[in-house]
């Protein structure tokens, strides 16, 4: 892929191929890491690795993730140090929010105590396979409801 080629296509069929998708993001990088950004590739999960960062980041000062996925909250409960700086967590903003929420994590954790916070990954997997068995049977199929939220 060349920087300076022009896409002739739309944006969503460019990155729906997964080689466009990877040579955009080393692309990116490489302009990033000239500018002094650090930048990180996930093998697997990249909550998983986006999450190590903010909490790594957490022990020399206060930090902030932006993000629009549970998981990344329930992660951050489970492996935010108490003993660390404050630890954020917010949506992205939208255009319709007046006042956007944010959970300080180390609060959180408080108020939820220890027993909860070290079993919440399986509290979260439990809860979420608990929702789509629901919906599986009364929708019948497993994509069902992504569709009704889609058209809501």
């Amino acid at each position: 892929m060349d920087e300076y080629m022009p896409v002739t296509m739309n944006k969503d069929e460019f990155l729906a191929n997964n080689t466009n998708k990877q040579q955009f993001i080393n692309m990116l990088s490489g302009h990033l890491q000239k500018k002094n950004c650090q930048t990180y590739h996930a093998p697997g999960d990249t909550d998983l690795l986006i999450v190590q960062k903010a909490v790594e980041s957490a022990t020399t000062t206060n930090t902030v993730l932006i993000g629009d996925d549970t998981d990344l909250l329930i992660l951050l409960i489970y492996h935010a140090n108490l003993k660390s700086h404050n630890l954020f967590f917010t949506p992205e903003p939208k255009k319709s929010t007046k006042k956007p929420r944010v959970w300080n994590i180390k609060a959180v954790k408080q108020q939820l105590g220890p027993s909860v916070c070290t079993h919440i990954l399986f509290i979260h997997a439990i809860a979420g396979l608990t929702y789509h068995q629901l919906h599986w049977n009364s929708y019948g199929s497993s994509d069902a409801p992504a569709r009704q939220t889609a058209a809501a």
